[in-house]
């Protein structure tokens, strides 16, 4: 198993050949900056190799002076032998009198095995409903036909629903043959209406994650559907 130094520290770590310089870092405790989570993108985790050039999966985040002087991506510069590894000032995060931080990437494995066991329930839904027309035996408002639905679907106690999507609603269900889709987002023993499309909409079912930090902003449309 190759070894790698981590300078100024002197602090070693055997790993998998062809692991990357950011998990091993991790495996020694030895904090780089990867604000991305060793994606690549931030530019964050360069480190210096000493006394010999490797190979490495991008440079895009490097200047050419940069790359000269052996800089390399943490994230995605594989280890296949022995390497000495220089820690930029601007890299590391040392706190006098605590412990090293560990890198994003220290529990990735653990996090996403816990992602994987999580239940996939988001707070807004699609619905699509084939609407009971009126008949003289059943003559209740649009609103409460959708409600009453929306009632045993999602179970929840209480509808609530805008007054200007209620005035569309008329025109939306006799359109579209008493056949809509609604969107709502479930609040405790309520569910609010966000939404009423007409037709069969729930293949378009996506949501935008967004994660503003400190130096990074990042986001990412996820197809709900194919979480499912």
């Amino acid at each position: 198993m190759p070894k790698v130094i981590f300078l100024p520290a002197g602090t070693q770590v055997e790993v998998d050949a062809g692991e990357d310089i950011l998990r091993a870092a991790a495996k020694a405790d030895v904090h780089v900056n990867a604000s991305c989570g060793g994606e690549g993108t931030c530019g964050k985790c360069k480190v210096k190799v000493g006394g010999q050039r490797v190979e490495t999966g991008s440079t895009a985040r490097l200047t050419e002076e940069e790359i000269a002087k052996g800089y390399v991506l943490a994230c995605k510069t594989p280890v296949f032998r022995d390497l000495k590894i220089a820690i930029p000032v601007e890299s590391e995060l040392v706190a006098k009198g605590r412990s090293k931080i560990k890198t994003l990437t220290s529990s990735i494995d653990s996090w996403n095995a816990q992602l994987a066991a999580l239940e996939f329930d988001p707070p807004v839904v699609k619905k699509y409903f084939a609407l009971p027309e009126p008949s003289l035996s059943d003559s209740v408002s649009d609103m409460t036909r959708i409600s009453r639905l929306l009632r045993r679907e999602l179970d929840v106690d209480e509808v609530k629903i805008d007054l200007d999507t209620v005035k569309r609603v008329p025109d939306i269900v006799r359109r579209s043959r008493w056949r809509i889709t609604v969107t709502a987002l479930r609040e405790a023993d309520h569910c609010r209406v966000i939404a009423i499309e007409p037709g069969d909409t729930t293949k378009k079912y996506y949501a935008l994650a967004v994660d503003i930090g400190t130096t990074t902003c990042a986001a990412q449309i996820i197809d709900l559907n194919a979480r499912q």
